[in-house]
């Protein structure tokens, strides 16, 4: 006869229960068991067939990722320098989202086995993606420079740099993996674009750079008030300031004011105080009359000062946002 129990609670009686057969949830339980795994052997075999169709080895490594993620981490580690490109791609998207979604960039110290275990998934991901980053494809490289710098990686200082130079990463792309990485890691990366020979690196690297409250200061001194820096990342700070910083509507008329402020410059913090007006409460009429006045203003004396042939780009970007002002 089964087990019975009778359970009191606070004086009733609880209708006896009959305890399960211990042997049925054996058999069932090994029976999955023994499915699962027979089903995970197939879709690794799968995923790994070059002769299969592309199409049907994703699908079958994406389905392989939702059954068992150890498993799956660990043939696409291998299918990273797959000779079909979409295979390749899936295979860095299953590391990167595992980098994303179990947070291996916590290093933190703890001696439990799922730490352990962590730990030992991340190192088999950081292998992968060390790997893949140096893959010649931008498809696969891309994800796998955003999962390294996920991962706090100290490589990435030197493979963001080797991609842009290899044409793997555009800079906008850089300073967005850059941004990934553990803050301090994150900032070193960003100043090495910064200190880049590249323009474009160097303006990717202050628009990021000024979107980071800690490295806001730097930015609008060594930059934004700079006069000797480039007028292209003086306006890209101001852009990105100007977006951040609650505070740069008050010190963007500094720029407004001061008769040697760059045409281009001076449309760009006008501009962004205009739209902090509205934010503010609207632009009212004698607002927006005041605004015309100071480009008009601008405009007169950036005329006296410019050669004629030259009048038209230099104060094009006054003009557009004389425009702007009218229809608003």
């Amino acid at each position: 006869m089964a087990l019975r129990k009778v359970i009191m609670i606070a004086g009733l009686t609880v209708a006896p229960v009959s305890a399960p057969s211990q042997n049925v949830g054996d058999s069932r339980v090994a029976a999955f068991q023994a499915a699962q795994a027979a089903e995970v052997a197939a879709l690794r075999t799968a995923a790994a067939d070059p002769t299969r169709d592309p199409g049907s080895r994703v699908a079958d490594l994406k389905k392989l990722a939702l059954i068992n993620e150890q498993e799956a981490l660990s043939v696409a580690a291998r299918l990273i320098s797959d000779s079909d490109d979409a295979v390749a791609v899936h295979a860095v998207e299953v590391l990167f989202t595992s980098v994303a979604l179990l947070g291996h960039h916590s290093h933190g110290a703890s001696s439990s086995p799922w730490a352990a275990a962590v730990d030992a998934q991340r190192r088999l991901v950081e292998t992968a993606l060390q790997a893949a980053a140096s893959d010649t494809r931008p498809l696969v490289a891309k994800p796998a420079l955003k999962g390294l710098a996920s991962l706090s990686h100290a490589s990435i200082l030197t493979r963001i740099p080797q991609a842009i130079r290899s044409d793997l990463i555009t800079e906008p792309e850089a300073a967005n993996a850059c941004g990934l990485a553990q803050p301090d890691l994150a900032r070193a990366c960003l100043i090495d674009l910064l200190e880049s020979p590249t323009p474009a690196a160097k303006k990717a690297a202050v628009t990021a750079l000024a979107a980071r409250a800690a490295d806001r200061a730097m930015i609008r001194n060594k930059v934004l008030f700079n006069n000797k820096a480039s007028v292209v990342l003086r306006i890209a700070a101001a852009d990105s300031l100007a977006r951040y910083d609650r505070s740069f509507a008050t010190y963007g008329s500094l720029l407004t004011a001061d008769p040697a402020t760059p045409p281009g410059l001076f449309a760009t913090v006008l501009r962004a105080q205009a739209s902090h007006m509205e934010l503010s409460g609207g632009l009212d009429a004698a607002q927006r009359s005041q605004l015309l006045r100071v480009i008009d203003n601008k405009i007169n004396d950036v005329r006296q000062h410019t050669p004629r042939q030259n009048i038209g780009a230099v104060i094009e970007p006054l003009v557009d946002l004389r425009g702007e002002l009218t229809t608003r």
